[in-house]
């Protein structure tokens, strides 16, 4: 630390982290291998305890969430330390040009042509796709589509607080929206293919297609997104990754509650009666619970049950997270992205249960 100034490394960590909205609780909870507590990283600030250089990025990168390799340079100077390396800068995942925010604070990046063009083929693709799907195609494309748009919303809402993210997650976002729409018409074609060929292993292979998907999108994004928490709380969030993570299963759910397997019920039953099976099909419109021939299917009314259910826990969680978050100026984008994620999900949800109900009357 300077002998001139010994307190201006602390007075300048302590105007940087009220700029960004957090308090030395949240900070030292990010940080408890190097601060047991908020009293402890207090000593900083105050100019009575000289950290490492370790220390200093741990406080910087994982307690305020700075990513902007110039300040964290700059910061580093101040406390007449070397600044970051290109090792380091790899080592944190840090961008190595970070980009500026425009003067009106939102991000804008029109997609370049090898993103027009990656969404126009993955389209094309989807659309071949749906020709194997007849009668069934629109609702598969619809519905394949919102899916797909899930995962885009959950990239930029885990990156919300990070905007210097942005350029990598809108190419990470394109790649995944197309990944999962074409990959989800083919587990969707998958079914219908082997359905109407008779085989036991139609309903397995889809579900297969889908996680399949679902983990290897994971893998592929999971470095464009923070390694550290980023959403500013009165309590220890997940990290940028996990969450995302997590949101992946909450999508793979809506797969195996609401979609796939209603989507497989109707196209069995209308095999089945297209081959003088109509009788059976008729009994087993009679369950709650289908079961025999390949099906596992909830009724209607089930169906929408635990949709109700699974919205009011929503409800809740969501009004919890939502309350216990610290102001930032970043708050606002957060908190549309979240109730975009929240919409598209029961859009699709509804879809689902909604084109089941029509088919199976249309079936009965």
């Amino acid at each position: 630390m300077s002998d001139a100034d010994p307190g201006a490394f602390g007075r300048a960590l302590a105007k940087l982290r009220l700029a960004r909205g957090y308090t030395q609780q949240q900070v030292s909870a990010r940080i408890p291998t190097y601060y047991s507590d908020a009293g402890a990283y207090g000593r900083i600030e105050r100019g009575e305890r000289h950290p490492d250089r370790d220390a200093v990025i741990a406080i910087l990168v994982r307690g305020l969430l700075v990513l902007d390799a110039g300040e964290i340079n700059r910061m580093l100077l101040l406390a007449e330390f070397e600044p970051l390396s290109l090792v380091d800068v790899e080592r944190l995942e840090l961008p190595k040009q970070p980009p500026l925010e425009p003067p009106s604070g939102r991000i804008q990046r029109f997609p370049d042509w090898r993103s027009v063009l990656v969404v126009l083929g993955s389209l094309a693709c989807a659309g071949l796709l749906a020709l194997l799907i007849p009668g069934q195609a629109a609702f598969a494309l619809l519905t394949s589509g919102l899916y797909a748009a899930l995962y885009v919303v959950s990239l930029y809402l885990e990156s919300a607080f990070e905007p210097e993210r942005f350029p990598r997650t809108t190419t990470a976002a394109v790649l995944t929206f197309g990944a999962i729409l074409v990959t989800s018409m083919a587990a969707l074609a998958t079914d219908r293919i082997l359905v109407d060929a008779g085989s036991s292993l139609a309903l397995p292979s889809a579900l297969a297609i889908f996680l399949l998907a679902g983990v290897v999108q994971f893998l592929l994004v999971r470095r464009t997104l923070a390694a550290t928490p980023t959403v500013p709380a009165s309590f220890q969030t997940h990290t940028a990754q996990s969450a995302h993570l997590k949101n992946t299963a909450y999508f793979l759910l809506v797969v195996v509650l609401f979609w796939q397997p209603a989507f497989h019920c109707v196209l069995t039953f209308t095999r089945e009666i297209r081959v003088g099976q109509a009788d059976w099909v008729h009994q087993m419109l009679e369950h709650d619970l289908m079961i025999g021939r390949g099906i596992i299917a909830l009724s209607v009314r089930w169906l929408l049950g635990l949709l109700l259910s699974t919205f009011l826990t929503s409800l809740y969680m969501g009004h919890v997270l939502l309350d216990r978050l610290q102001p930032h100026v970043r708050l606002n984008t957060f908190t549309i992205l979240f109730y975009l994620r929240a919409f598209v999900f029961f859009l699709l949800c509804l879809i689902a249960i909604g084109w089941y109900a029509y088919s199976l009357s249309e079936l009965s």
